[in-house]
Formats: structure tokens, C-alpha cells, sequence
């Protein structure tokens, strides 16, 4: 059996690790940085409420008026 030089055969450890690593992150569904996700409706509104003017009408902005009156209605 041929041997092989042991920072090899880590090298190619590490490939094998890296590429798994890269198949489940691209299975996966990641939050965008900046973002973050919350469990439910009730726990959206209740971050909502505790934003600034200036946070609510940037998360207005960003969410779009209709989604942020549906998150405040319950629907």
C-alpha cells in the first residue's frame, strides 16, 4: 500500500470538509445580513412597537406599506 505524506491526505480532508460545508449552506436558508427573522406575527408587532420613528418608517420603507398594515392587522 502506498503511503502518502500526512499534510496531504489533511489537505484533502479539509477539501472533502469544505465542499460538504458548501452543500448543506446552499440547502440551507440563511438570514440576510442585516436581517433578521422572527417566529410569528405577534412577535413582529411587538418589534415593530418598540422601534423609533426613524427605524419604523426605514422598516416602512424597506417592508413596503401594505405588508407592515397586513402585519398589523393580523392577516
Amino acid at each position: 500500500m502506498p503511503q502518502v505524506n500526512e499534510f496531504t491526505e489533511i489537505v484533502h480532508l479539509l477539501k472533502d470538509e469544505i465542499t460538504g460545508a458548501k452543500k448543506t449552506a446552499r440547502k440551507a436558508n440563511p438570514i440576510p445580513f442585516g436581517q433578521e427573522r422572527v417566529k410569528n406575527k405577534a412577535a413582529a408587532m411587538a418589534r415593530f412597537q418598540n422601534l423609533s420613528p426613524e427605524e419604523k418608517r426605514a422598516y416602512i420603507q424597506e417592508q413596503g406599506l401594505e405588508n407592515v398594515m397586513k402585519m398589523v392587522r393580523g392577516k
